[in-house]
């Protein structure tokens, strides 16, 4: 009898698990390109007066973005390094802007968020076009320090754009500042490894294009 009474409460059990699995799937929206908008960086930087021969060390500030840009020699070759402090992932009017349009939440019902490369573009000072994989053998993002992408080639990269997931120490981080009224920061870090004999052939004057699409996962039944 004891045994009849443990199986039944066992289903029972079970059977409110897969309730509660399928009400958080219904319940669970996601704020994508839809409600948000792409995350931006436009840079451009001067590496030298001459053309390099090798690739030396070279530190540069980019005062009007708050940015540095920095080219070192790496185990493969060479690294170029956009660092993008306080970058502006969403504010609190974009999300009271996603709230009118996908629903009332609150911001404790965020669950996790991802990003999404959608372009990367390299072009010379003068407006010509750098294929990626011409100059460039791998691509890392890192987002508040954690690593996004780990050296993805070029073309696997931008082939089809891939969610990546945000750590839930960002999450945490966005929720708090968008509660406080303040814009939600992070900080980006691009590098852009090549080989030592490309470095030549690189422009002294180069322009970056990022765009990154954020996307939120939000629970409604956490949100009430």
């Amino acid at each position: 009898m004891k045994r009849a009474c443990f199986t039944l409460l066992s289903a029972f059990c079970v059977s409110c698990a897969n309730i509660h699995e399928t009400a958080a799937d219904i319940t669970t929206i996601s704020l994508g390109s839809d409600q948000l908008q792409a995350v931006q960086i436009d840079a451009s930087v001067k590496l030298a007066d001459a053309p390099l021969l090798a690739c030396v060390p070279i530190q540069l500030k980019l005062e009007e973005r708050n940015a540095t840009v920095a080219l070192q020699p790496s185990a493969a070759g060479c690294a170029l390094t956009l660092h993008q402090p306080e970058l502006v992932l969403f504010d609190k009017d974009e999300i009271e802007q996603a709230r009118k349009e996908a629903g009332p939440f609150d911001v404790d019902g965020i669950r996790g968020g991802s990003v999404a490369l959608m372009k990367l573009e390299l072009t010379s000072g003068d407006g010509e076009a750098l294929p990626l994989s011409q100059y460039v053998d791998a691509i890392s993002i890192q987002i508040d320090g954690a690593m996004l992408l780990d050296k993805m080639q070029p073309d696997e990269l931008l082939a089809e754009p891939r969610l990546r997931r945000l750590p839930d120490a960002l999450i945490d981080k966005l929720k708090s500042s968008v509660k406080n009224d303040q814009p939600a920061l992070a900080d980006v870090v691009l590098t852009l490894w090549m080989q030592q004999q490309v470095i030549t052939d690189v422009p002294t004057s180069l322009h970056v294009a990022l765009e990154l699409q954020p996307e939120l996962e939000v629970s409604l039944l956490e949100a009430l």
